[in-house]
């Protein structure tokens, strides 16, 4: 069976083709299944390995589903006429052309980009003339790779392919008098009422145009874009303000003239700004400033115009904007201030009376800080003591400073404490009590005192001598 050439099932009842038919049948030129009842043939039927397919005859059969061999080298002759296909040959019902028709079929082992393998269409020359074709966004992958390359020249007939719809173009050859920016499709999933949302695939972009509806919020949600990317038309309605939506992040065109915007959220203006050709048109609506994120889109592709727009110091930053535009660009953007309008281009900090406020006050404030740490450093210099006391009393700090009495290493004790001797409840306070708590503050701090420490000698002598001999002195009051 490997040198069979010619194969010829046609006139009899088949209904369908084993998936191994063709097995061991490499060097087959010619194969015809015509006037059967074939209603299905699995992809492994015709393979790669059939190298020599010339023609292949399925005329008048029952296929429902458009089978190209894209596994053969060269061209063969396709017919697949008078079948039930809903997309395939001339004489059915195709409306709609898929990538994948084909794509499917594509060599496993092939590098390419599927450019080849869309093209396949052409060169295993089927003829799917006479249908009620839809160039649409389905067909535009097809017909545009066509029309860039040589095929479009060669004269075939089967490039004679007329839209049936969308009813504008009806009557028109797909491939020589349509652009491919025609071929889009309107999707209604999701779509917001009264809108309309067409998937644009020449621009890859979903464009959803909502303008003139009356709406007084953005959507809630959009069709998913198979681009992630969106232009959205919402220019003459009611909205005032701009919600969080999901679908903000995929937004590249926001066209929303003539609302009653009193502001834009940053958030709307950052994320469609970080888009690679961003534009926005937000004129007329009521918003007094622009925020600073808009400076990140092309001059010419922001519109920001209005009455509204009140001048001040913070939008200095669109001077350089608008003049970093190209010379062609309308930069005519105003805004008033005191009553009067100014070209924002023309602002400067003179005009706007910019004197940096802010900076003045923040300089006062150091000022008087400053003089006040001042006089705070001399009191404390000039009464030492004193602010020792009240830095304890306001704030419980007690400074450790060092004083030149404390280098003396002439005196005997730290402090001679003087109180009165005959009183017995003084004497036992100053001996059990004060004498403790210093020497925890102080390990071992050396008291005086006259009845343990004072010399031989008259009392008044001997309490001088003793104060001579210490560095500090602690008088203690009693009540009597």
């Amino acid at each position: 069976m490997r040198n069979l050439r010619h194969f010829y099932l046609d006139h009899n009842k088949l209904t369908e083709i084993p998936m191994d038919f063709f097995k061991n049948k490499d060097n087959l030129i010619s194969v015809d299944l015509s006037y059967n009842k074939i209603t299905y043939i699995p992809l492994p039927v015709f393979n790669y390995s059939m190298w020599h397919i010339e023609e292949v005859f399925l005329h008048h059969n029952q296929i429902t589903a458009f089978e190209p061999w894209a596994y053969v080298r060269q061209a063969i002759r396709l017919d697949l006429s008078y079948n039930n296909a809903t997309t395939d040959q001339r004489n059915n019902s195709m409306t709609e052309w898929h990538d994948w028709y084909v794509l499917q079929y594509k060599n496993p082992t092939s590098k390419d980009d599927g450019i080849e393998s869309v093209l396949s269409l052409v060169e295993l020359l089927p003829d799917i003339r006479e249908n009620p074709f839809s160039c649409d966004c389905y067909a535009h992958n097809m017909i545009k790779r066509v029309r860039q390359s040589f095929f479009l020249w060669a004269d075939s007939e089967y490039l004679g392919i007329t839209c049936y719809n969308p009813p504008h173009l009806r009557g028109k050859l797909a491939f020589y008098d349509v652009s491919v920016s025609q071929l889009i499709c309107n999707i209604t999933d999701n779509c917001p009422a009264g809108c309309l949302c067409q998937d644009r695939p020449e621009d890859a972009i979903l464009k959803v145009d909502c303008q003139g509806l009356n709406m007084t919020s953005i959507p809630k949600t959009l069709p998913r874009s198979p681009y992630d990317k969106i232009n959205l038309q919402l220019g003459h309605n009611e909205i005032t303000q701009f919600s969080n939506a999901s679908y903000i992040k995929y937004i590249t065109v926001l066209s929303m003239p003539n609302n009653a915007f009193t502001s834009l959220p940053d958030f709307v203006i950052e994320r469609i700004a970080s888009k690679e050709n961003a534009f926005i048109d937000l004129r007329n609506n009521l918003f007094t400033d622009i925020p600073s994120g808009a400076q990140n889109i092309k001059f010419p592709d922001a519109h920001f115009q209005g009455k509204y727009l009140v001048c001040s110091c913070d939008m200095l930053w669109m001077v350089d904007w608008i003049k970093l535009a190209p010379k062609y660009a309308d930069k005519t953007l105003n805004c008033t201030f005191e009553g009067e309008v100014y070209k924002i281009i023309d602002l400067n900090e003179d005009i706007l009376k910019c004197y940096k406020i802010g900076s003045i006050i923040l300089i006062v404030v150091l000022s008087v800080v400053l003089v006040i740490v001042i006089a705070l450093l001399l009191t404390a210099k000039r009464c030492p003591y004193e602010t020792k006391v009240l830095l304890f009393k306001i704030f419980h700090i007690h400074p450790s400073d060092k004083y030149e009495v404390d280098k003396n290493a002439d005196k005997t004790f730290d402090m001679y404490v003087s109180f009165d001797d005959n009183d017995t409840y003084v004497r036992q306070w100053v001996m059990k009590v004060l004498f403790k708590q210093l020497k925890e503050k102080k390990t071992f701090y050396n008291l005086g005192v006259a009845a343990r420490n004072a010399p031989p000698g008259p009392e008044a002598d001997a309490r001088l001598e003793l104060n001579d001999k210490s560095r500090r002195l602690l008088i203690i009051l009693s009540t009597d």
